[in-house]
């Protein structure tokens, strides 16, 4: 492959991409950023990578509505209360400086129960993303890995993981009074009394979950909750996939997997239902499907579908998520056929992927790699910064179209360079694929590097 600043001064000729006029280097942090980071030298304040807070705990305590705390891979033993209007972001490198740089899938951010008491307690106005939450066990009002009572709060990008409860209710998640959006997470191996995920006289709108395997039913509501859940999989569970009880509850049921749960797909007010058409037939509920996802790992933490689940192309259109807990852009089109649609499920499935090696920094060695089914024509999508863009019917473009380059590519082959030595440190280079073929294509995933930034 040619070098970098070879391939950046062609001009494109793709109809996707317009002439890169300049990369422009990292801006500054808009408004108040803490980072943490577990490797940290003490004695920090928390202002920089370079003066990161190394626990968890002292971040929070000096946060304040509209801080956001970015937290680096490692893990953080304890129980954490997040304040109000805080968010709390997990699964950067130290020296990361964009959002879009961070990776929870490779940087793992544990935050760590120890099997002695809950994980997280959510504020009003909190935001929770891109963690790993593990081994609560809480008491009282339950909710293991999480509690949302009386205050609204967002959870997003997490994996729940070997939490319990003692008493009260959800294994892993309890929404109490309270108000949770929950998108694009994974509850894997909980155990609990009753329920893994538990909404009680709360609120919730739920998309693009998974439960599996759990030793408990799945997810719960009760007591007149208002609960929206969509595209999401409930599988392999001891108990029930979704269990509604109550007379004065709200629920919309669509575009959901239930599947071989042990006690039944679905718990209707003392029935348990076996059949998919009888869970449809509910007044409330439509567009649910039946089958074995066809997760790739479960074992080895990958959650992602394989070819041929019926979860492809199969969830309800109108997300506002632009990528999946995978990393891919949210919508596909996953079998070509010239029509994106969400898939169902945490993950979405594409045909091709976007890979590198290398520490990007000025004069050193980077390979890039576009992995996908063989037969299609990628091409590597080089822009500034990152954006979002719906390109139908491919998908959504991750990048910014007013600095973009296309460029040919040849598929399932490393293509080494080197980066340029005159690249100034904190310049950012954003990176995505996109492959044509069938009556449509694909955009991979997006990779944003900083370069010089580690």
């Amino acid at each position: 492959m040619k070098p970098i600043q070879k391939l950046l001064s062609k001009l494109p000729s793709k109809p996707l991409a317009t002439a890169l006029i300049a990369f422009s280097l990292v801006g500054p942090i808009v408004g108040q950023t803490l980072y943490v980071n577990a490797s940290a030298k003490p004695g920090g304040d928390g202002k920089s990578w370079a003066k990161a807070f190394r626990k968890l705990d002292a971040a929070l305590a000096k946060a304040g509505m509209g801080t956001a705390i970015w937290v680096s891979q490692g893990r953080y033993p304890g129980g954490f209360t997040v304040p109000k209007g805080v968010s709390l972001f997990g699964g950067f490198h130290p020296g990361d400086r964009r959002m879009t740089q961070r990776d929870w899938l490779k940087n793992k951010t544990v935050l760590d129960g120890a099997g002695k008491q809950r994980v997280l307690m959510l504020g009003d106005q909190s935001l929770v993303d891109g963690f790993v939450v593990a081994n609560g066990n809480a008491g009282g009002d339950g909710g293991g890995g999480a509690l949302v009572k009386a205050v609204r709060a967002t959870i997003r990008n997490c994996l729940f993981q070997n939490n319990k409860n003692s008493a009260g209710r959800g294994a892993a998640l309890h929404t109490l009074k309270g108000n949770t959006v929950l998108e694009n997470s994974i509850f894997y191996k909980n155990m609990g009394s009753g329920h893994v995920v538990d909404f009680t006289s709360a609120m919730g709108r739920v998309q693009h979950i998974l439960v599996y395997d759990n030793l408990s039913n799945g997810l719960h509501f009760h007591l007149g909750t208002t609960i929206t859940i969509t595209n999401s999989i409930f599988a392999r569970n001891t108990g029930r996939g979704i269990c509604h009880i109550s007379a004065n509850d709200r629920p919309t049921i669509e575009n959901n997997l239930l599947w071989n749960n042990k006690s039944g797909l679905y718990h209707f007010r003392g029935k348990d239902f076996r059949n998919i058409a009888d869970v449809n037939k509910l007044p409330y509920a439509k567009n649910n499907i039946t089958g074995d996802p066809k997760l790739l790992s479960p074992t080895s933490l990958n959650f992602s579908v394989a070819m041929g689940s019926p979860v492809l192309d199969r969830g309800k259109p109108g997300s506002a998520l632009s990528q999946a807990f995978d990393q891919n852009p949210r919508l596909l089109d996953a079998n070509l056929d010239g029509r994106a649609l969400p898939d169902i499920g945490p993950s979405e499935y594409s045909n091709i992927r976007l890979m590198t090696q290398g520490t990007p920094r000025p004069g050193s060695p980077l390979s890039l790699r576009v992995a996908g089914k063989k037969g299609l024509i990628p091409l590597l999508l080089l822009s500034a910064k990152p954006s979002q863009l719906q390109i139908l019917p491919y998908g959504i473009l991750l990048l910014d179209p007013t600095s973009l380059i296309a460029l040919p590519v040849p598929l399932n082959t490393n293509m080494n360079s080197t980066l340029p030595s005159s690249f100034p440190k904190g310049m950012g280079l954003s990176l995505q694929a996109l492959a044509i073929g069938g009556k449509g294509g694909n955009l991979s995933n997006l990779i944003d590097l900083c370069v010089g930034c580690r």
